[in-house]
């Protein structure tokens, strides 16, 4: 592949730093996923000028992205757990560098993503969410996704019009439920970057029920604030979509495998049916 050099004009997906694309066939308008080490670029950069011209929705939309690829990087399996070798397996699993690089930039998204949506002048939260959205894909590009993305995947694929921005932080809080018992510290400390109200209050590991709602609170207000659909019905899924959408996702046998615990369809389905028709997390 010739030399590649990425770059990004919104602070999303991270894909400067990625070596994962996603395409949309041109005929069935499904997404598939690309993932190879030529990807990788061999240049990024990211000028947040770049992204001064986004519109409200697409830095809404860019930066729900990013935030879910920083939690979903912290989130996944434990890189003790996976088996050596893994044959053709693209990512490590959470480890230090990618907990490092996911918690840095959740808080650099929480801090920064409503006064970019507010304000989009304002350079200094431009430049704060470009770097948050790069740190956040390398996060996710060295540990690797899990359900969060194979769910939205298989929701996109359910209906062809609907964007990744719109779905990920209806999804995110119901993932972070699903597999808070696997890995309570971590949700802990996701809770506790996003709200640090809740860190103050010295939460313990048997508080990891308080820690999810918590999280789920901050995806609420975020939804709410950015202007972001609220659940799965205003982006059309009804409840026949389900049973599809819960198989595809775990068939997603990459994202199965990078994921702290077993993942059913059934335990799928229920997590959709809370997400269809309320805003997830309540």
């Amino acid at each position: 592949m010739a030399p590649l050099a990425c770059v990004p004009t919104t602070a999303g997906s991270g894909s400067d730093v990625s070596h994962r694309t996603l395409i949309r066939d041109a005929d069935s308008w499904r997404v598939r996923e690309c993932i190879s080490p030529t990807l990788r670029p061999d240049h990024a950069v990211v000028d947040p000028a770049f992204a001064m011209s986004c519109s409200a929705e697409v830095t809404a939309r860019s930066g729900a992205i990013a935030l879910s690829n920083a939690v979903e990087a912290v989130l996944g399996i434990d890189f003790h757990q996976l088996h050596e070798p893994v044959e053709g397996l693209p990512f490590e699993g959470n480890n230090p560098l990618s907990d490092l690089l996911g918690m840095r930039s959740a808080e650099l998204i929480r801090e920064h993503l409503v006064t970019t949506f507010e304000s989009p002048t304002d350079i200094k939260s431009r430049t704060f969410m470009c770097l948050g959205a790069s740190l956040a894909g390398a996060a996710v590009a060295n540990s690797g996704y899990g359900m969060v993305t194979a769910i939205t995947l298989a929701t996109m694929n359910a209906h062809s019009t609907l964007s990744m921005g719109d779905i990920v932080l209806i999804v995110l809080p119901e993932v972070v439920r699903m597999f808070g018992r696997y890995s309570p510290e971590r949700v802990l400390r996701i809770a506790a970057t996003l709200v640090p109200e809740f860190a103050a209050q010295r939460p313990a590991v048997d508080q990891v029920e308080d820690a999810a709602e918590v999280v789920a609170s901050c995806c609420r207000q975020l939804r709410h604030t950015l202007g972001l659909p609220t659940c799965l019905a205003d982006l059309g899924i009804v409840a026949d979509d389900i049973p599809r959408i819960a198989s595809e996702s775990v068939q997603n046998t990459l994202a199965a495998t990078m994921t702290p615990g077993q993942v059913s369809v059934d335990a799928v389905i229920d997590l959709l049916q809370r997400c269809l028709g309320n805003a997830a997390g309540g």
